[in-house]
């Protein structure tokens, strides 16, 4: 994707695309060890989300409560934000 071809919130001047940091994919793995065992659940894309925010050393901010405790359980700051 080029800068030029950005859609959606992608054109926000907020957002900002990054690419996949270092140690991401061993992040990622430690994650999603507790789920290895069961079938693909959203639980992937959970641990993937937490192992990219702790690759970059950053805090998750999520409306997500199971999301927001994987990351803590991770000993990964993560923000809670409760819907309106």
């Amino acid at each position: 994707m080029t800068p030029g071809s950005r859609v959606g919130c992608a054109r926000d001047p907020r957002v900002e695309l990054a690419p996949e940091p270092r140690g991401t994919e061993g992040l990622f793995r430690q994650a999603l060890t507790p789920f290895r065992r069961q079938q693909a659940t959203k639980a992937i894309a959970d641990s993937y989300l937490v192992g990219f925010a702790g690759a970059l050393g950053v805090e998750l901010v999520t409306f997500d409560k199971g999301l927001a405790r994987m990351a803590s359980d991770r000993k990964l700051r993560a923000i809670l934000i409760q819907p309106v």
